[in-house]
C-alpha cells in the first residue's frame, strides 16, 4: 500500500472515531454512547440554557409592557381590542365588522382574543398585547439572526439583534408598542427565515413558504412588499444565474457568505424556482381565503389605492424616508435637547448602521448562492423603503407603514455581523468571550433603563367620559370614530357606541365604515338613545341637530357634549350609504 493510500486510511479512521465520539451512527452500526458525566453535564447546560432564554423573553416583555403602558389606548387600538373580544365569545370570522385596509386577522386579533379571555374587556389589555407582540417580534429577531451557529457567534448574532430592538424611545413608542402599527407584520417573514433555515430544499420548505405568506397577506398586505416579492425575486434571480452559470464555475463571488447550503447547479435553480412560485401561490391561496371569509358573512375590508409622487415631492419625501427610518430605530438627532440624550442617540444611531451595513453587505450576494434569509430580509427592507418613498406622504401619520422594517432590519444585521465580529474577537482576542457579551449587555441596558424610567402610565383617551356615561345610566349610543371604540373599552363594554362621521356638505352625519361592527346599526335589535359631540374632531352640536333633531336634554363633560334623545336614533342613520372614509394605508 503506498503512503498516500495509507494517510488516506488513516484520516477516513479518525473521522470515523471524531463521529462515533459525538454520537453520530456509522454504517448502520450504534454509535458510542457518551459517558454518564458528559451527558449530564450536557443536559445541566441545556437546562440553564432554557431557563436564561425563559428570563430574558420575561425581562423584555416586563420591559415592553412598561413603555406600552406609556402610549394612550385610542380608537383604533380599541377597535383591536372589541374584535378579540367578539372572536373569544365565538365570532370567529368577525361577522358584521367592517375592518380597515389591513385586518391584522391571523395574529393581533387572536392575540387580542387570548386577552380578552384571560383579562376581561379591559384598556390595559392593549399594552398587554403590544408587549406581548413586540417580544415575540425580539425572540423571532435573534432567533433568525443566529440561524445554525451555536457559540459565541451565534450568541454575537443574537445579542446585536437585541441591542438593536432595545429602548425604544417614547416618541417612537407609539409606532412600535401600541395597535395596529403594522409591527408584528414582521413577525411573518421572521417565520419564513426560520422555514427557510431549517425546512430543508425540497418541496417541504416550498410548501411551508405558502403557507406562511399565505397567512402573512390575510394578516397584513404589506406582506406583498416585505413577503412575496423578495422571495419572488431573490429566487427568479438566483435560479436564472444558476442556469446561466456553466458547469465548473463557481456558484458565487469570492466573499460569498457559507451560511447557505451547498447544491448543484440543477438543484439550486430547482429549489429556488419552487420558493418563487411558492410566493406567487401565496397571494392566490390568500385571496381566496378571504374571499371564503366574505362569503361566508365575515369581516370585509375597506380600503383605497395609492398613486405615485409627484416628481417636484420625491426629493422632499426621500428626505422624509430617512428621517422616519432614523426615527423608527430612535436615532434621529432632530428634535433632541443636547444633553446626555444624545449619547443615546449616537448609541442608536450606530447601531441603525450596523442595519445599514447588514443590508449592505447581503444585497451584495442577490445573485449569488449563500445565505438567502440574510438577502431576503434585505430585499424586503428595500421594497418596503421604496414603496413608502414613492407612494407615500411621509411624516408622523404614515411611519407606521414602515415598522416592519425595524424587526426585520435588527435580525439581518446580527444574522450578517454575527460571524465576523466572533471571529474578530476569537483572532485578536484569545482570551475569554464574556468581555465581549458583557459589552453588548451593557449597551443594551444603557439604551434600555432611560425609556423605562422616564415611561408613565397613560390614563385611557376618553376614560372620565366613560365613567360618567355609565354612571348616568347611558348605555347605547353614537359617537365620532375616536370617541366610539375608545368609550365602549374604556367602560369595559357597558356603554355600546356606533361609529359616525360627519361629512358635510357630502351627506351629513351618516355611518362610518371604518373599524365598526356594522351590526350595532341594526334598529331591530339595538336602541341608540344619545350623541357624544366633540367640536375638536368634527362632529358638532349644529350637525348633530340637523340630523336627529333637537335633544331631550343636553350634558356638558369636559370638552364633549352629550345630547340625550327620548327615542332610538337608529332608524334615523340605517339605509344611509357612508362616502368612502379616505384613509391612507396599505
Amino acid at each position: 500500500m503506498s503512503r498516500q493510500a495509507r494517510v488516506s486510511l488513516q484520516e477516513v479512521r479518525s473521522k470515523v472515531a471524531e463521529q462515533q465520539a459525538i454520537g453520530v451512527q456509522v454504517q448502520g452500526k450504534p454509535a458510542a454512547r457518551q459517558p454518564r458525566g458528559s451527558r449530564v453535564r450536557v443536559r445541566r447546560r441545556t437546562i440553564v440554557a432554557s431557563l436564561a432564554g425563559v428570563l430574558a423573553v420575561a425581562v423584555v416583555y416586563l420591559c415592553a409592557l412598561r413603555e406600552a403602558s406609556a402610549v394612550q389606548v385610542q380608537s383604533d387600538s380599541a377597535a383591536m381590542a372589541l374584535q378579540g373580544w367578539a372572536m373569544a365569545h365565538g365570532n370567529v370570522l368577525l361577522h358584521g365588522w367592517r375592518l380597515a385596509d389591513v385586518s391584522f386577522y391571523t395574529i393581533e386579533v387572536p392575540l387580542y382574543a387570548l386577552a380578552g379571555l384571560a383579562l376581561g374587556l379591559r384598556p390595559d389589555i392593549v399594552p398587554a398585547c403590544s408587549a406581548a407582540t413586540f417580544t415575540i417580534l425580539v425572540a423571532a429577531a435573534a432567533l433568525v439572526a443566529r440561524g445554525q451557529r451555536r457559540g459565541l457567534a451565534g450568541a454575537a448574532a443574537a445579542g446585536i439583534a437585541t441591542a438593536v430592538m432595545a429602548g425604544p424611545v417614547l416618541r417612537v413608542a407609539g409606532t412600535l408598542l401600541t395597535e395596529p402599527d403594522h409591527t408584528g407584520t414582521a413577525i411573518v417573514p421572521l417565520v419564513l427565515a426560520l422555514v427557510i433555515d431549517r425546512a430543508g430544499r425540497g418541496r417541504r420548505a416550498a410548501a411551508l413558504t405558502c403557507l406562511v405568506l399565505a397567512w402573512g397577506l390575510v394578516e397584513d398586505s404589506l406582506v406583498v412588499l416585505v413577503g412575496v416579492a423578495p422571495v419572488v425575486i431573490v429566487g427568479l434571480a438566483r435560479a436564472g444565474r444558476a442556469a446561466a452559470t456553466p458547469p465548473g464555475e463557481p456558484a458565487g463571488p469570492p466573499d460569498a457568505s457559507p451560511a447557505g447550503p451547498p447544491s448543484g447547479r440543477r438543484g439550486s435553480t430547482r429549489y429556488e424556482a419552487l420558493l418563487a412560485g411558492a410566493a406567487v401561490a401565496a397571494v392566490v391561496v390568500a385571496e381566496a381565503a378571504k374571499a371564503l371569509i366574505r362569503l361566508a358573512g365575515g369581516w370585509v375590508l375597506d380600503g383605497n389605492g395609492h398613486q405615485f409622487v409627484t416628481g417636484q415631492d420625491l426629493a422632499g419625501n426621500a428626505g422624509g424616508t430617512l428621517q422616519d427610518v432614523l426615527q423608527l430605530f430612535s436615532a434621529s438627532p432632530l428634535g433632541q435637547p443636547v444633553g446626555v440624550g444624545v449619547v443615546l442617540v449616537a448609541i442608536h444611531l450606530v447601531l441603525a448602521g450596523m442595519v445599514v451595513a447588514g443590508c449592505w453587505l447581503a444585497l451584495r450576494r442577490l445573485f449569488w448562492s449563500g445565505d438567502m434569509v440574510a438577502v431576503l430580509l434585505a430585499a424586503g427592507i428595500s421594497a418596503n423603503l421604496a414603496a413608502y418613498t414613492l407612494l407615500y406622504v411621509t411624516g408622523p401619520a404614515t411611519i407606521q407603514d414602515i415598522a416592519p422594517v425595524f424587526g426585520m432590519g435588527a435580525a439581518l444585521a446580527g444574522r450578517v455581523l454575527g460571524g465576523p465580529l466572533a471571529r474578530w474577537w476569537q483572532a485578536r482576542r484569545s482570551g475569554p468571550a464574556l468581555p465581549l457579551l458583557g459589552a453588548w449587555a451593557a449597551v443594551v441596558v444603557c439604551v434600555s433603563i432611560p425609556p423605562l424610567v422616564t415611561a408613565r402610565p397613560a390614563a385611557a383617551d376618553n376614560g372620565a367620559l366613560a365613567t360618567w356615561l355609565a354612571d348616568h345610566g347611558l348605555h347605547s349610543g353614537i359617537a365620532q370614530y375616536w370617541q366610539a371604540n375608545s368609550v365602549t373599552l374604556d367602560s369595559g363594554g357597558t356603554v355600546t357606541m356606533r361609529d359616525v362621521w360627519d361629512y358635510g356638505t357630502a351627506g351629513g352625519i351618516r355611518p362610518y365604515p371604518w373599524e365598526e361592527d356594522t351590526s350595532l346599526l341594526d334598529p331591530r335589535r339595538n336602541d341608540a338613545n344619545f350623541v357624544v359631540a366633540a367640536a375638536q374632531s368634527g362632529l358638532t352640536v349644529p350637525s348633530i341637530e340637523q340630523r336627529f333633531g333637537l335633544p331631550a336634554r343636553s350634558y356638558q363633560v369636559g370638552e364633549f357634549t352629550v345630547l340625550v334623545y327620548g327615542r332610538n336614533l337608529l332608524p334615523t342613520l340605517s339605509g344611509l350609504p357612508a362616502p368612502y372614509p379616505g384613509r391612507i394605508g396599505w
